[in-house]
């Protein structure tokens, strides 16, 4: 009994010792210290043979011969604290001795990353994907294999001992120790005598050095290759009037509706230059849009749609085909964290930009000041920045005033969005052919064949998801505001483009369609009259009623079910002439 008492406490108090006190009493010649080792990290050893060789029965005989050779050579280690990386080399070396030993070819499995996929078709530009393979294999230093993939995994190698010159000697011991040597944080903590907070936050930091370092180099590749062809330096086109002051008299405001003002700003570099905004907005069906998050309505809503598949379809009813590069971050909401662009998609992105540009037509980006659209008017490679400009933030500029963003920063910026669309070709319209397609596409959107992303609502069925967020008593203050105010903004340009069009009506059925495109203003009028006073409650700058206030909230619900009341009338109106016009 007293045997097994003491055995026991001696388990225990093992146990509460850390790697270097048993070490120092196994190379005391204490085998229950060596033992404690042994233990503690035999499924770690067995886990970097298994990496090696693939064969559980073949890992187990390693680990084994492995842990022999550390126990007797045990004595020849000076430094307790490299315990781990002393015996993952001992591992190591085992099973290439057990591999060669048995006159066996290294298997081409053994070369293969864990996920399957072959190293050779691997995008080693890609920071994580390198990042992800060396945290899952160690370089094999074997002669044995296939020439192809070692050729391969040298390269990636190579590349990462030239990125890591840009971190400090301290950063570098603790990614190398991590993605290298694969110790774990808490082994590394005990490692370097630090917290393993602080080596997470090392190794977030390390990598995103990295990363812009490949940015970097990438662009320097990229640049010296447009050298080399004597491709234009830079390109500057005269600034859109939508990013300056000079704009039209009757925009009394600064615009909501980012998207559309946008797109009339590309329109600067075409022979429709002189449409006006609100027809802009109404062909695009971007004055007719709802968009919001259910629950809360926060302000990402808005842009919270496919706009590969709306915006290049939409700019079609003003008889504009349209390219795109990117597009959103994730199709729901909250959005996963967004993983910035690779170097490569980068460089894709400016080539298109540079050659929209080199052309004379303006693109359309996303997040280039904040996460809204903007318009990208000019190059300089010597400088390496675009010349940005976003409706919002630079309403109040004056044309002389270019705001330059470095080249490495397009698509990292708040939401990691990389995206770009230009206009690539135009054809001509009829009225009927334009209205129609406008018609097509407003409808889509309220009757909800336009799909909605995750977690968000769009058209009509928006209606109802906003009125039970203020039931249920969640809704963000800052974002209700600004959906209450893009709303408005919107609602405002739908009328005043259908009322417009009724005046200007001269194509088929003129009559019966002007008076149905009359009928379809007053509804959105109305529907407008309704925001606006959602907006006296919510106002977006200035004082407003708390939202979740039941008496507010039930304010609220009343003008949202006006409002829709008076959409649901204004596309009835315009359902019937898209029937008029499509049996014609």
């Amino acid at each position: 009994m007293l045997r097994e008492n003491m055995r026991s406490l001696n388990e225990n108090t093992l146990e509460e010792r850390s790697d270097a006190d048993l070490i120092a009493q196994a190379q005391n010649g204490e085998r229950e210290a060596f033992g404690e080792l042994f233990r503690r990290h035999h499924a770690k050893a067995h886990g970097w043979a298994r990496s090696l060789v693939r064969d559980t029965h073949t890992a187990d005989d390693i680990v084994q011969e492995a842990l022999i050779k550390a126990f007797l050579h045990l004595g020849t280690l000076m430094n307790a604290e490299r315990f781990l990386p002393w015996l993952h080399r001992i591992v190591k070396n085992q099973a290439y001795d057990k591999l060669k030993s048995s006159q066996r070819e290294l298997p081409f499995s053994i070369l293969l990353p864990h996920d399957g996929g072959r190293e050779e078709d691997a995008n080693w530009r890609s920071i994580d994907r390198i990042l992800y393979r060396l945290h899952k294999r160690n370089k094999l230093d074997s002669p044995d294999g296939d020439p192809a993939v070692r050729l391969v995994r040298n390269e990636w190698y190579e590349t990462m001992l030239h990125l890591l010159q840009c971190l400090t000697k301290r950063e570098r011991d603790i990614f190398e120790s991590y993605f290298f040597e694969q110790l774990t944080p808490k082994e590394i903590a005990e490692l370097f005598r630090t917290t393993t907070d602080n080596v997470y936050m090392v190794l977030s930091r390390s990598k995103k050095k990295i990363t812009l370092e490949r940015i970097r180099s990438d662009l320097n590749l990229y640049l010296s290759q447009r050298r080399l062809g004597e491709k234009m330096a830079r390109q500057m086109l005269k600034k859109p009037r939508v990013l300056h002051w000079k704009s039209p008299v009757y925009w009394s405001h600064e615009p909501w509706t980012t998207a559309g003002f946008n797109l009339y700003g590309l329109l600067e570099a075409t022979g429709k230059s002189e449409l006006p905004v609100s027809t802009v907005l109404g062909l695009t069906g971007q004055s007719f849009r709802l968009n919001i998050v259910k629950e809360t309505i926060h302000t990402a809503g808005a842009t919270l749609y496919d706009w590969n598949r709306v915006i290049p379809s939409a700019m079609r009813n003003l008889g504009f085909s349209c390219s795109t590069v990117g597009g959103p971050s994730g199709q729901s909401f909250p959005r996963a964290a967004a993983a910035a662009p690779s170097g490569e998609a980068l460089t894709e992105a400016l080539a298109f930009i540079q050659s929209t540009l080199d052309q004379g037509h303006y693109v359309m980006s996303f997040d280039l000041t904040l996460p809204e659209f903007g318009i990208i008017y000019g190059y300089n490679d010597d400088r390496r920045e675009l010349y940005v400009g976003d409706v919002n933030v630079s309403f109040h500029r004056k044309p002389e005033e270019d705001e330059g963003m470095p080249y490495e920063r397009l698509g990292r910026m708040t939401t990691n969005t990389l995206f770009a669309l230009s206009i690539t070709g135009q054809e001509d319209l009829t009225q009927e052919e334009a209205l129609a397609g406008a018609i097509r596409s407003i409808t889509e959107h309220a009757n909800g064949s336009e799909p909605a992303f995750e977690n968000c609502a769009n058209g009509l069925q928006a209606y109802e998801a906003w009125i039970a967020a203020f039931e249920g008593g969640a809704v963000d203050d800052a974002g209700n505001s600004y959906t209450t105010e893009l709303v408005h903004d919107a609602r405002k340009y739908a009328a005043l483009f259908l009322r417009e069009t009724a005046n200007d009506w001269s194509g088929l059925e003129k009559a019966k369609i002007s008076a149905l495109l009359s009928e379809a203003a007053s509804s959105y009028e109305s529907c407008a009259q309704s925001f606006r006073e959602l907006c006296r409650m919510f106002p977006f700058a200035g004082n407003r009623l708390p939202p979740n206030d039941r008496s507010n909230a039930s304010a609220a619900i009343k003008l949202l079910r006006e409002a829709k009341a008076a959409e649901e009338e204004g596309l009835t109106a315009l359902q019937e002439i898209g029937v008029i016009l499509s049996s014609t």
